[in-house]
């Protein structure tokens, strides 16, 4: 009795027993990290779980324990996650990782729960790796049930947790559409209807001037305006490209491209107040960085070339008549 007592109070203190208010799900999670932190138990259980064509690849001799937690904080609780590193037999690194679900009710959503884990292993060993030799491993997970509901409900594979399989299997894992507006011809951007002004401004606000294809802008705009029923809020997604481009494109022809915007009906006052606006603050901060007060009078002068109205560009300017004309 004396060493079944001694027993007792070992396990109580190796578990927490008490402490824990006899949590048998913390338990199970404890008896579990501890088993598996031996090699020799976790190697026993690749030997007997993991594919014969996984094992081949796999070498056991150089298992190693990662005392790292990838899991995420908010499942922190109902995941026990142990990681072994493995090196491949071809020499290049791997990882296995084991993890334990212990809740009393299984979990549909486990797949998603094991995808995360997966990259988010794959994530800190790319940070540690040198640069230059970065690669990510494979990531082997393991679900290690003993819930009261046998045998395990649900399916672990995340193909089946997508409202359409088929989708979810060509969108996942799969390399991203890739759409370059760098290397994209002017040509075809000019065949996007609504989305070609935005693919416009953002493959030519570096250039050195703008200008020269601006009439490709220009077009894009005229068919959408011309178009209302296809955009409804056409005013505001185009005084959002044409502020971009204002503010962060380089356009030296100024007074011929507001001699253009000119052209597009229906553009309207306020916007071209708004495009005045964005030109004269960039005027004042070039004015302020050279110790003179004229890119106001540029902008003035470059809409008085283009056409506008005199009492509109007094208006947005503040400048007097007399100073713009003469």
């Amino acid at each position: 009795m004396y060493y079944i007592c001694k027993i007792i109070k070992l396990y109580k203190t190796v578990v927490n027993i008490d402490t824990m208010s006899k949590d048998i799900t913390k338990i199970h999670d404890l008896v579990f990290r501890q088993s598996l932190s031996h090699k020799i138990v976790a190697r026993d259980l690749l030997e007997n779980h993991l594919d014969e064509k996984i094992l081949d690849i796999i070498d056991l001799e150089t298992l190693q324990l990662c005392n790292t937690s990838f899991i995420d904080e908010k499942i922190q609780e109902s995941i026990s996650d142990i990681v072994y590193t493995t090196t491949l037999k071809d020499g290049n690194p791997g990882y296995v990782s084991f993890l334990f679900e212990h809740q009393s009710t299984p979990s549909r959503i486990m797949p998603l729960r094991f995808l995360r884990y997966q990259l988010d292993i794959m994530e800190e060993h790319f940070k540690q790796c040198p640069k230059g030799k970065r690669k990510i491993p494979a990531v082997f997970c393991f679900l290690f049930y003993n819930g009261t509901r046998t045998p395990y409900p649900y399916s672990l594979n995340i193909f089946d947790l997508f409202y359409d399989r088929q989708l979810g299997e060509q969108t996942l894992a799969k390399p991203a559409i890739l759409i370059d507006v760098t290397s994209m011809p002017d040509e075809e951007i000019k065949q996007h209807t609504v989305i070609g002004p935005l693919e416009w401004g953002q493959k030519h606000v570096r250039d050195d001037d703008m200008s020269p294809s601006l009439d490709i802008f220009i077009e894009l705009l005229i068919t959408i305006y011309n178009n209302p029923e296809i955009f409804i809020n056409t005013d505001v997604y185009i005084n959002t490209l044409l502020c971009y481009i204002v503010s962060e494109g380089n356009i030296k022809q100024q007074d011929e491209f507001i001699n253009k915007l000119q052209t597009i009906p229906n553009l309207g006052e306020k916007t071209m107040g708004t495009l005045a606006q964005r030109w004269l603050a960039e005027g004042e901060a070039k004015g302020k960085a050279e110790g003179e007060a004229k890119g106001k009078l540029e902008v003035a002068k470059s809409m008085l070339n283009a056409g506008s109205d005199i009492a509109f560009i007094t208006k947005v300017t503040g400048l007097p008549e007399e100073l713009i004309i003469e």
